[in-house]
């Protein structure tokens, strides 16, 4: 039997995934990392983007909103502010948010927070995103 690693994603409004898996990976602040069974342990900030979990021959997408990553003892643990399984995620949505926050950045008015339209547009990408690993995951097999 394979070693593996159980992997919690955790938010505000409650537990997204809990797992045994073989392998998974996200974006830290650092770049991209991988985990495997038996990792040392680690504290790290985590960055807007996508974790990609492996279990068996099934690999698996989540969008996840920046956080925290803890790992100890063949346990990890995402605490994030807002994630979403790939699978579902809604698309006419995640494209409705990537057209508003790309609109709001493109006018010039001084009323705009442009931090908040940018991070906006990064969620909306990262969603997007996550659905088209899945769609290409799906198509190999």
């Amino acid at each position: 039997m394979t070693k593996q690693i159980q992997l919690e994603v955790i938010t505000p409004h409650g537990v997204v995934l809990k797992e045994m898996v073989d392998f998974f990976s996200l974006r830290a602040l650092q770049g991209d990392i991988g985990i495997l069974p038996d990792h040392i342990p680690i504290v790290t900030p985590i960055e807007i983007g996508i974790l990609e979990y492996k279990k068996g021959e099934v690999n698996d997408f989540i969008a996840t909103m920046g956080g925290f990553l803890e790992v100890q003892n063949n346990k990890a643990s995402i605490i994030t502010e807002s994630a979403e399984k790939a699978e579902d995620i809604d698309l006419m949505r995640a494209n409705a948010s990537l057209n508003k926050s790309q609109s709001r950045l493109q006018q010039k008015e001084l009323s705009i927070d442009v931090t908040r339209a940018e991070a906006s547009l990064k969620r909306a990408l990262v969603r997007l995103k996550a659905i088209e690993l899945l769609k290409d995951v799906k198509k190999k097999k």
